[in-house]
């Protein structure tokens, strides 16, 4: 009984010691895993932070360079705006000079003539002899048509409108010609020719300055009598400073809206990338 005892002390202390042993193992082993969780955690924060760190400054230097980017570009836009706008203010000034050309050349451009024919008797006409017997005088602005003659004259280069009615009160062939004069030589602008006792020519032609407008027999005409209501009418449409001037003025307007969308599609873009940047 003595001996069992002894035995079963020396078993017990044994495994005192085994148990203590495992104590101060497992107390280690959590101190070196604190420690390993210690080092974990402060590399993991570590690399996130640096990461982070990295992504982070570049992309604040970049939102730095575009801010004072497109500050540069504003004042730039600024400076182009006011030159447009200067621009445009000349535009519009010379928009308004070039009308009061256009008035004014449109007021010292008239020219227009209508004349009838009052002698009601019977007349002999040759031909290539210019009709000189519109003795009415209807119409004749400028003096450009002369009646001792029967020429019109050009006052200045433009588009013209002439005509001649003829009407024949004894029955007699209307057989005429409109011819046009220019630097001397002569060509034709139309023919008068009807079997019936009235015929009448219309035309729009260009005349240059100097040229000359009248008519003629195509050949010799005996004991014809002109009616009253006959007439020879040339008044001058549009002249080709007037023209020009037009085109001017209409060019100058066309350039003035260019440069109003221009400067308009500019602030569009310049408002656009300034919210994209405020965004970004």
């Amino acid at each position: 009984m003595e001996n069992l005892m002894r035995e079963h002390s020396a078993s017990t202390h044994q495994l005192n010691n085994k148990c203590e042993q495992l104590f101060h193992l497992f107390q280690a082993n959590e101190a070196e895993l604190s420690q390993i969780k210690a080092y974990i955690s402060q590399n993991t924060v570590s690399v996130v932070r640096r990461s982070v760190k990295e992504k982070v400054e570049p992309a604040q230097s970049n939102k730095s360079q575009s801010q004072l980017f497109i500050l540069d570009q504003s004042k730039e836009f600024e400076v182009v705006k006011q030159n447009l706008l200067t621009v445009e203010k000349k535009i519009s000034m010379i928009s308004i000079h070039m009308a009061k050309l256009l008035q004014k050349s449109s007021l010292n451009a008239v020219a227009a003539c209508r004349l009838q024919i009052n002698n009601s008797e019977e007349m002999t006409l040759k031909k290539g002899t210019v009709v000189s017997c519109f003795d009415n005088e209807i119409l004749n602005i400028g003096d450009w048509y002369n009646r001792d003659t029967g020429i019109f004259t050009a006052p200045c280069t433009g588009l013209y409108l002439c005509g001649v009615m003829l009407e024949s009160d004894n029955g007699v062939e209307t057989q005429f010609i409109i011819h046009h004069r220019r630097y001397g030589y002569e060509g034709i602008m139309g023919h008068v020719h009807s079997s019936l006792s009235v015929s009448c020519f219309v035309s729009v032609d260009k005349l240059n300055l100097g040229d000359e407008v009248y008519i003629t027999p195509e050949n010799d005409v005996a004991a014809i009598k002109l009616s009253n209501h006959s007439y020879f009418m040339c008044s001058i449409m549009q002249s080709e400073r007037q023209r020009m001037i037009n085109i001017t003025f209409s060019q100058q307007q066309s350039s003035s809206g260019i440069l109003l969308v221009l400067i308009q599609s500019w602030s569009d873009l310049h408002s656009m990338v300034r919210v994209l940047l405020l965004y970004s």
